[in-house]
């Protein structure tokens, strides 16, 4: 995932891939400018079961919640046109 001096450079991009097994479970998180190139799902709820996804390399928080890595990150669904 991105370290704190890269949050700013990904705010108003789009998801292009994610990881939530990388990084010990932390997470891997590419965006991209351009729509055309992000994620696309069939479905909203398609969108959100992505980015509610569960770490399996680290499924447990310390605080014993599920590590959901994505969902650190404030993210909307758009539609591609």
């Amino acid at each position: 995932m991105a370290n704190t001096k890269d949050v700013a450079g990904m705010v108003g991009k789009w998801v292009k891939s994610f990881d939530p097994d990388a990084h010990d479970g932390r997470g891997d998180l590419r965006v991209t400018d351009d729509r055309y190139k992000a994620l696309s799902f069939s479905s909203p709820g398609e969108a959100m079961r992505f980015w509610k996804q569960q770490s399996k390399s680290r499924p447990v928080r310390p605080d014993g919640e599920p590590n959901r890595p994505l969902t650190a990150w404030t993210c909307g669904i758009e539609p591609l046109f």
